[in-house]
């Protein structure tokens, strides 16, 4: 069986960690100047993320959001969770409340994690109750949630989990929803 494109994906990641570790992978830009994550970490952390999803969520293929504005910690963490197996279903930080009370219904949302996001304090309330809340490094402490660093302890003494089967859908985009309720599209590994 050939490789798939996320096989094709994470074997680069690796390689290039591998030949060059502390070489740039991503920049988290800032007005004062920013932070660089080399291959080598971000390898690192992107396991990590699959690792700790493993403890948490049981089996494969669930739906984890990330509701947070672009940032290398956004994509380590998308990565992560596409490696883990699961569905990666990111939510936009301007969707109203209504937008994101559907789509978090909608796409029967296991674990959220959540970065700085402009719409955090009016949509909070309508996480329902069963889906753990995981804050991003950087912000601050949610009631009833693991903080980025409890979250990672989790999944420390674990193995890698397998690669997901190639037929397993990896993400749900959904569109804005400026014409009526938004619509996904899934993208399959």
């Amino acid at each position: 069986m050939g490789k798939n494109t996320r096989d094709c994906f994470f074997s680069h990641i690796r390689q290039r960690s591998e030949l060059c570790a502390d070489q740039g992978f991503l920049i988290d830009r800032t007005e004062d100047g920013g932070t660089s994550y080399s291959w080598g970490d971000s390898l690192v952390r992107i396991e990590s993320v699959a690792k700790s999803l493993t403890a948490l969520l049981k089996e494969p293929g669930q739906n984890v959001s990330i509701l947070a504005k672009n940032s290398a910690q956004w994509v380590i963490t998308d990565l992560g969770i596409m490696r883990a197996g699961h569905v990666s279903a990111p939510l936009f930080t301007t969707m109203t409340p209504e937008i994101f009370s559907y789509v978090m219904d909608f796409s029967d949302i296991k674990v959220l994690f959540v970065g700085s996001a402009e719409n955090w304090e009016g949509v909070k309330a309508l996480v329902p109750s069963q889906v753990q809340v995981i804050t991003l490094p950087g912000v601050e402490a949610v009631d009833g949630a693991l903080s980025f660093d409890e979250f990672v302890a989790l999944g420390e003494d674990l193995e890698l989990p397998a690669a997901p089967d190639e037929d397993v859908p990896c993400s749900l985009i959904f569109t804005s929803g400026t014409t009526g309720k938004p619509k996904a599209v899934m993208h399959s590994q």
